[in-house]
């Protein structure tokens, strides 16, 4: 995210209902004891070389629907600003049909942060092409202080959502990335199979995030 407004892009209306019911985690994951101090902006924590995530404060969400108002809560919270999932749920019309519209979401996060959220599109087929845009821009909100909130679509039988038979449309949290590995950190508001916060690639990423918007 720069710190200039740009004009807003709007993206087509995404499905975020998951098709699973979904249970409260029983303890969410706790990040490491950082081995270097805190710098930069709020809740930056550096991990070794290369490593670097922000201090989300997870939530799982509530109604099977509710991925888009936990993923903004959540990175809201990241900024100290403290907006409950359903107030969110109802500024953002979030709804059980067809979940949050990318507009929708970009606007929360651009009045509740007070910060130039973007959202911007990923076509079907053009992850790859992207990725090094998306790469980049992922370090420089997480550097600033930010977290990533982007849709994705996973097929039936995708990891982290192995036991879930349908395509799943959602969305959850970039809050962090590896250098050295290429990862990319996930919080993710849905705890499906008991995952809550968890590494993926950056490959992976882009791939699930095709033919969706992501907020930066």
């Amino acid at each position: 995210m720069g710190f200039t407004l740009r004009p807003r892009l709007i993206s087509a209306i995404v499905g975020l209902a998951l098709s699973a019911t979904l249970a409260p985690p029983a303890v969410a994951d706790t990040p490491p004891t950082p081995t270097t101090s805190q710098q930069g902006a709020p809740s930056r924590v550096t991990l070794g070389v290369g490593e670097h995530y922000l201090n989300t404060p997870y939530q799982w969400q509530r109604t099977s629907y509710w991925c888009g108002p936990t993923a903004i809560s959540m990175a809201l919270g990241i900024r100290g600003i403290d907006v409950s999932q359903e107030t969110l749920a109802a500024f953002m019309g979030t709804s059980p049909d067809y979940g949050t519209t990318a507009d929708a979401a970009v606007t929360a996060l651009r009045h509740f942060s007070g910060a130039p959220y973007e959202a911007v599109y990923v076509p079907d087929g053009g992850g790859q092409a992207a990725k090094a845009t998306i790469w980049s821009r992922i370090q420089e909100d997480i550097d600033g202080g930010f977290a990533v909130v982007t849709g994705i679509g996973a097929p039936p039988h995708t990891y982290p959502y192995y036991d879930n038979p349908t395509m799943i449309h959602h969305l959850f949290v970039v809050d962090g990335y590896d250098t050295n590995y290429g990862t990319v950190r996930i919080s993710d508001p849905a705890y499906f199979n008991g995952n809550s916060q968890y590494w993926i690639t950056l490959d992976d990423l882009v791939w699930l995030m095709e033919g969706h918007f992501y907020n930066w």
